[in-house]
């Protein structure tokens, strides 16, 4: 079994994350506007699920929501470790489990006022971990980033 979070966030595909960010750039907005962005709505349960079936590891594993504070109670480990480490997170650890306990969720009428069109998230899901199990291995050919 596993035990995490019992909220959720919005996803896309990568191929909704192009017609986003193409669909802004053509629409004509004066001044500043933020669009929430996401088409899919999802719990962490039913995002593992999918996650544990791409993966073989049985769409049927058990998936326990638990309550931030019990998250937290492991955090202090990770906070130790990035002072140890000299890593900035960017966030204070100790509210990410707060954030993993809220549904963060859009609706997806905004999206398609930008053009994004229906896609296919499980495959998309499906896909990402197959290439991120096949670059681990070694065999994705991948192209490479560095920072300099």
């Amino acid at each position: 079994f596993t035990m995490y979070p019992k909220g959720g966030t919005t996803m896309l595909t990568a191929k909704q994350v192009g017609q986003t960010i193409a669909g802004a750039a053509e629409k004509e907005v004066h001044g500043f506007k933020a669009w929430p962005i996401g088409m899919y709505n999802m719990t962490w349960k039913e995002f593992l699920s999918i996650v544990y079936d791409a993966r073989g590891m049985g769409a049927d594993r058990k998936i326990i929501g638990v309550p931030a504070w019990m998250m937290q109670m492991g955090m202090g480990r990770v906070v130790k470790d990035y002072k140890k480490r000299g890593i900035d997170s960017g966030m204070d650890p100790m509210f990410l489990p707060k954030i993993m306990n809220m549904n963060l969720f859009t609706d997806k009428k905004y999206c398609l006022e930008l053009g994004v069109q229906e896609d296919d998230i499980k495959a998309a899901i499906f896909d990402s971990i197959k290439l991120s199990e096949e670059a681990y291995k070694g065999t994705a050919k991948l192209l490479e980033m560095k920072g300099e």
